[in-house]
C-alpha cells in the first residue's frame, strides 16, 4: 500500500483529488450513470499511499452491469492530468468552453470536480452529441482523454468523440 520514497521525488509535489461523472440522458427520462470516476493522490509526503482511481463504467449497450474500476495507475498517468490541469491553469479560473449545438434529442451531462493543491473548481456541461467549442474546448478533451487513460478505459466514449457530426 505504501509507496517507496523514490517513487515520488521526480516533479513538482501536488495533492489532486478529482471526480469525473457522465450520465447520458434524453426527453424521456432523467438521466443514467454511464461514468464515474475519482482520483486521488497526494505526492507531498512520500509516505502516503500510492494514488488511487475508483470508478465505474458501463462499457456496453442496452445498461449492461457496470465495471468497477479500482486502481493504482502509474504516477506518469496521473502527472498527465495535473500537468493538463496545470496548462489549463485549472482550477482557478473560468473556462472558456460550451457544448457544440445539434439537433440530437438528448444529451449527455458531464460533470468535472477537481481540487488541485487546495485550489477546487467545477466544469458542469450538458452536451448534446457534438463536443465541444470554446477557446479551452480542446485543452479540457485532453484532460478528460487523461483521466479515462489514468481508469485504464482504453475506448474513447461517445460524449468524448461527439457522434454526431454537421453536415
Amino acid at each position: 500500500m505504501f509507496s517507496s520514497s523514490s517513487w515520488w521525488t521526480e516533479g513538482q509535489p501536488y495533492a489532486l483529488d478529482l471526480s469525473l461523472e457522465v450520465l447520458e440522458g434524453s426527453s424521456h427520462n432523467l438521466g443514467d450513470l454511464t461514468l464515474w470516476l475519482r482520483i486521488m493522490a497526494n505526492t507531498f509526503n512520500p509516505m502516503r499511499p500510492r494514488p488511487k482511481v475508483v470508478g465505474l463504467y458501463r462499457t456496453g449497450k442496452n445498461w449492461s452491469p457496470p465495471l468497477l474500476i479500482d486502481s493504482c495507475p502509474e504516477k506518469v498517468q496521473v502527472d498527465r492530468v495535473v500537468e493538463s490541469l496545470r496548462a489549463m491553469q485549472w482550477p482557478g479560473r473560468d473556462l472558456d468552453v460550451v457544448a457544440t449545438k445539434s439537433p440530437v434529442s438528448g444529451w449527455q451531462g458531464v460533470e468535472l470536480r477537481a481540487r488541485l493543491d487546495g485550489v477546487s473548481g467545477e466544469v458542469v456541461l450538458g452536451l448534446q452529441y457534438a463536443g465541444l467549442e470554446g477557446v479551452d474546448a480542446g485543452p479540457l478533451t485532453g484532460l478528460y482523454q487523461a483521466i479515462l487513460d489514468c481508469a485504464g478505459v482504453t475506448d474513447q466514449p461517445a460524449w468524448l468523440r461527439g457522434t454526431w457530426k454537421n453536415p
